[in-house]
């Protein structure tokens, strides 16, 4: 009976004892270069009508991102961040962006209540939810907000500095309304990846016959078609102001984003 106490007393103080190498806050500033792609149907950034299909999505290609952020004692922390890509040359460029904030959980800092020696590791593992606000786009543009998943491992090599791994998953939810043109901020109603004019007609890409900007007298490279997909002829292109968005009954396009990064982060401990 006195052996079954003294296990369990043993056991209640390696779970409550305070380990002795307790992790401190700490603020940090990381970057963070990454490769990003999409997955998506439903974004189309490119009105020349001879673009292959496998290049009206937004490209894939390098993505920088900068983060700022704090973590209390090791177990989590909130971080602000901001990022980007872009493709083309000058005569033909595009690219796009978020910018965000997320909560990140470091869960290996319970174990050491468990296992004193979790708390002197020089790995750290991370799980984190986010949103923010994106914008991607070429000849047209689409901007909306995102949920943001991810996960991440850092090791520690100075008490300054650490090398890690993160793979955010971002699902975009765009504005049902499709940029056409960034100066005046006029553009088309969007349900998923089709467009609408504002008299309802359905705009779609053609390399045989196209409508004339009502606007610029430009050809524009797209026509109309009807609700059975028919071709109905060529018409100029009346299209909403962005104060019009409201009647753009949507649902807007979607994508999901993937960046693999490499982490490059600076700490500075606050010793607390």
């Amino acid at each position: 009976m006195h052996a079954q106490y003294s296990y369990a007393a043993l056991a209640a103080a390696l779970f409550f004892a305070a380990p002795a190498g307790a992790r401190n806050t700490v603020a940090y500033f990381g970057i963070n270069p990454g490769f990003e792609w999409y997955d998506t149907s439903e974004l189309f950034i490119d009105r020349d009508a001879s673009t292959p299909e496998t290049e009206l999505m937004p490209a894939s290609g390098f993505q920088p991102e900068l983060r700022l952020g704090f973590n209390v004692s090791g177990y989590a922390g909130l971080e602000g961040f901001i990022g980007g890509h872009w493709w083309g040359s000058t005569n033909q460029w595009g690219g796009g962006g978020v910018a965000g904030g997320l909560l990140r959980v470091t869960p290996l800092e319970a174990l050491q209540y468990l296992w004193h020696p979790m708390a002197n590791r020089f790995v750290d593992l991370g799980f984190s939810f986010g949103a923010g606000y994106t914008l991607v786009g070429e000849d047209f543009a689409y901007q909306g907000w995102f949920l943001q998943y991810g996960f991440d491992v850092n090791f520690f090599l100075f008490p300054f500095l650490a090398i890690g791994f993160e793979l955010p998953i971002r699902q975009m939810i765009y504005q049902p309304f499709r940029i056409t043109h960034f100066g005046d901020r006029r553009g088309l109603c969007t349900r998923g990846g089709a467009a609408y004019d504002n008299q309802g007609r359905e705009v779609v890409r053609t390399a045989d016959r196209s409508v004339i900007d009502e606007n610029t007298g430009q050809n524009t490279g797209v026509l109309y078609v009807d609700g059975q997909g028919r071709v109905t002829g060529n018409y100029v292109l009346t299209e909403f102001s962005d104060t019009q968005v409201g009647q753009c009954e949507g649902p807007g396009p979607e994508a999901w984003q993937y960046t693999p990064m490499l982490k490059i982060t600076f700490l500075v401990d606050f010793g607390v």
